[in-house]
């Protein structure tokens, strides 16, 4: 597409925030403003030094902003007032929301008024956060599905990460457009088509890696449970993340598991080049999300040419090709065995690493904003406005 756009991104999430979304945000704004196109992006104003910002991020004005379980939360004032004002300014030829709660109903709504299209990407299983609120899941669940389902109904297209995700909302009959987009991968974790990490002997023990927030829906207990299973000493395992769970799991750990320390890390907030080196030292990621969407870790891990073992989910069966480039496995026996199986095999693990290399190349910036601007232009040669 030859005309440049102006694309308005909006989110509930961005830094101070780490985490998928605002990886995913990164690579989308790195993409977009490679090609050309003009972005805004639209997002909280939370708690915190002066927030350095280039001069594309706007904030909207919060009072109220406060920590709740490690996480930033910021409630604005007069939101869809300040959103509106914002776009209005911008004029975008179209309006990307990644939530659709707070800033993604402002942006629902001042898209409507301004005769603007708007996108929304699908980023998780909304209702596995349902134990956030401070009320009985039995009544907050069936809220957060209806309220959803009622803003999918509304956008005039819908991104999501895997087949698996767009099949469950055709089955809800979601009738809005919808195309399947992964997030890309920061350049900095992907090694070159003719390296390895698999052609480096192993060391004394085989190190597993996770990388991931610490919270419940991560399923991290269940990886502990896996490695407190294997053979002592012949197995290492880095934990590497932030979020409320991280004093629990390391009492987990520690206390009720009886793991060494020496064999068992806690990496907290690690930084980019930290994730970097991280990556290059392990031989494989073990994941245990059950209601993972996409899992862009799992996309970074092979990157630096390390194999996945994952619990089975939708997002894990998009990447993962059953002894090709990893494992799905369904329990905490079956893991424990195929780690081990390919802990003992160096010619299946050097397989599996060169496989993970291949598939990574599918999550380039490069390729994803492709598939981005394709989809806006689709979305707008069907716009009514």
């Amino acid at each position: 597409m030859d005309k440049k756009l102006r694309i308005a991104l909006v989110t509930n999430n961005w830094q101070p925030y780490s985490g998928g979304v605002v990886s995913s945000l990164r690579m989308q704004i790195a993409a977009l403003q490679t090609m050309g196109h003009e972005v805004m992006l639209i997002t909280l104003y939370f708690l915190g030094n002066e927030h350095k910002d280039p001069a594309f991020v706007k904030r909207i004005r919060c009072p109220l902003r406060f920590m709740y379980k490690k996480n930033h939360m910021a409630v604005p004032w007069r939101a869809y007032k300040q959103v509106f004002e914002l776009l209005n300014d911008f004029k975008p030829h179209i309006i990307h929301t990644h939530h659709p709660f707070l800033l993604g109903v402002s942006a629902l709504k001042a898209a409507r008024i301004l005769k603007v299209p708007i996108v929304f990407t699908h980023h998780s299983v909304y209702t596995a956060f349902a134990y956030y609120i401070p009320l009985p899941t039995c009544i907050t669940k069936p809220i957060i599905a209806r309220l959803v389902k009622n803003f999918y109904s509304k956008v005039d297209g819908i991104i999501v990460p895997s087949s698996m995700i767009a099949t469950h909302l055709k089955t809800q009959g979601i009738r809005t457009p919808i195309t399947i987009i992964s997030s890309a991968v920061q350049p900095v974790f992907f090694l070159s088509l003719s390296e390895t990490v698999a052609d480096e002997p192993y060391g004394e023990v085989f190190d597993l890696l996770f990388i991931s927030r610490f919270a419940k829906e991560k399923n991290i207990s269940f990886l502990l449970d896996v490695f407190a299973q294997l053979p002592k000493h012949h197995f290492r395992f880095t934990l590497a993340g932030y979020g409320h769970a991280y004093d629990g799991l390391k009492k987990y750990a520690y206390t009720e598991l009886k793991l060494d320390p020496e064999y068992v890390h806690f990496v907290y907030k690690p930084s980019l080049q930290d994730l970097k080196k991280l990556y290059t030292k392990a031989d494989l990621f073990v994941f245990g999300a059950l209601y993972e969407t996409q899992a862009i870790v799992l996309a970074e891990a092979m990157a630096s040419g390390i194999p996945v073992v994952a619990l089975d989910g939708p997002g894990q069966r998009d990447i993962i090709k059953n002894g090709v480039n990893g494992f799905i496995v369904y329990s905490q026996s079956n893991m424990c065995e195929v780690i081990q199986k390919i802990a003992a095999d160096r010619d299946l693990h050097r397989t599996l690493s060169e496989n993970a290399l291949k598939t990574a190349q599918d999550y380039t910036f490069e390729h994803m904003g492709q598939k981005l601007i394709n989809f806006y232009t689709e979305i707008l040669a069907k716009s009514l406005y």
